[in-house]
């Protein structure tokens, strides 16, 4: 059927066919010869023109400068390093040796110099020289003897015939010492109090006869 032909109910709008007396939604009694009209809100709405859509703002100088100069940089970067790298890895049979600096012939009055030999110190004949003071040369062990001494020197006194025995005392110069026997490098002195001797090395008193 036709739209032409249809009949519009008057309470909701809803079509029938002709022969229809009722409307099939409300109930309502349909007039004859009412066409049917649509409802208002089934009318169509007009188109509205749609607004174009705004173009992206065109890049800003400064930015697009900014990034060129980054990938610059970086490339120039980039290069530096396989540069670098190439060297390092490169044997060290291409490398240019380095300069070697001449070195100067010895002269005939070097040679001379380094052969000519130091004559040997004269001995001392008159004495010699502990610290500050000028003593007189210690007598030889073999004409040492018991008896009285007198210390050349400040000198300590040694409780075992060992420069590295433990030290009794320091014996001043000049002091007088009685000897009661003649070590290897060492005289043994006796005590004026009763205690065990000790001992004196045979550089540092002399015998007073």
């Amino acid at each position: 059927m036709s739209e032409a032909t249809d009949r519009a109910c008057p309470s909701c709008g809803a079509a029938s066919a002709p022969p229809a007396q009722f409307c099939r939604e409300c109930g309502a009694i349909l007039p004859r010869g009412a066409p049917r009209s649509r409802p208002a809100s089934l009318a169509e709405e007009p188109s509205l023109p749609l607004s174009p859509t705004p173009a992206p703002p065109p890049p800003r100088r400064g930015a697009r400068r900014a990034r060129m100069a980054a990938w610059i940089v970086a490339g120039v970067t980039a290069a530096a390093v396989a540069f670098f790298a190439a060297e390092r890895e490169r044997p060290s049979a291409d490398r240019p040796p380095p300069p070697h600096e001449p070195v100067a012939a010895a002269t005939p009055a070097a040679e001379a110099t380094a052969t000519v030999e130091r004559p040997a110190p004269d001995a001392p004949t008159a004495g010699v020289s502990r610290g500050a003071e000028t003593i007189d040369q210690p007598e030889p062990v073999s004409r040492l003897r018991p008896g009285w001494y007198h210390m050349r020197v400040r000198a300590p006194l040694f409780r075992e015939p060992s420069e590295t025995a433990p030290i009794v005392t320091l014996l001043p110069a000049g002091i007088r010492i009685r000897v009661t026997r003649v070590l290897p490098g060492f005289l043994a002195v006796e005590s004026a109090t009763g205690k065990p001797p000790g001992y004196v090395s045979t550089e540092d008193a002399a015998p007073e006869d």
